[in-house]
């Protein structure tokens, strides 16, 4: 069974057990230690898991420990695949609620994935990633969580001459959340990839749209401290 298959196979087993991911998270609350996310904590994150659909469990999902801070929370992530029952899931959603924004900027992206001969899905698949701020209290759900792409499918390595590649992954990110990318911003992306030592890679590439307009570059494979 491929990949494609077992995730799909996966969704549907899930499908059988419950609706949302709230569902899902709750058999883990024993697993988790209550150091690490407190119960008023995890009370927050099984609300907002509560408007995820259950068949997010069968591609990657965890919490981002923040370690740096005393209060025990974590935010929330998620993965899903276009052309799944998940990202249906959206897909269906923002049809029905044109308020929406998540599930229309998830749709957005999907659709430049699923394009036919999609430079988009050469270089980062068909998973897009996304981490919801749980500290965010009393938002009611309403703030767009960040949205990661990961070159898998072709890597973006330093000193290759993957410049377009960079503007593709960086493009579609902006477009798909309603920005519209400055000359200036661009430049600044592109100097970041230019600058990259030949051993490191561009790992992921992610925008928040609820936060300041920026763009987190993720970059890897650094052998020494004065390579950064």
């Amino acid at each position: 069974m491929d990949t494609d298959a077992a995730v799909a196979l996966t969704q549907d087993r899930l499908a059988e057990e419950g609706g949302t991911m709230g569902e899902l998270l709750g058999h883990f609350r024993n697993r988790v230690s209550p150091v690490l996310i407190g119960d008023p904590q995890w009370a927050r994150i099984l609300e907002r898991a509560e408007m995820l659909p259950i068949t997010m469990g069968a591609l990657p999902f965890g919490f981002e420990l923040p370690l740096h801070a005393s209060e025990p929370r974590a935010d929330f992530g998620v993965s899903l695949a276009s052309g799944t029952r998940t990202a249906a899931f959206f897909r269906e959603r923002a049809r029905a609620d044109g308020t929406d924004e998540t599930a229309r900027v998830i749709t957005r992206i999907c659709a430049r994935m699923e394009g036919e001969d999609s430079p988009l899905r050469e270089i980062v698949g068909r998973k897009l990633m996304l981490e919801y701020d749980i500290g965010a209290a009393g938002d009611g759900g309403r703030s767009l969580p960040g949205m990661f792409l990961r070159p898998g499918e072709r890597p973006i390595l330093g000193a290759r001459g993957q410049v377009t590649d960079v503007r593709v992954v960086a493009d579609a990110l902006f477009s798909c959340v309603g920005w519209e990318m400055s000359d200036s911003e661009r430049e600044n992306i592109e100097r970041v990839y230019l600058a990259q030592p030949e051993d490191t890679r561009m790992d992921s590439f992610g925008v928040f749209p609820s936060r300041s307009r920026a763009m987190r570059l993720a970059i890897m494979g650094f052998r020494s401290r004065q390579a950064t």
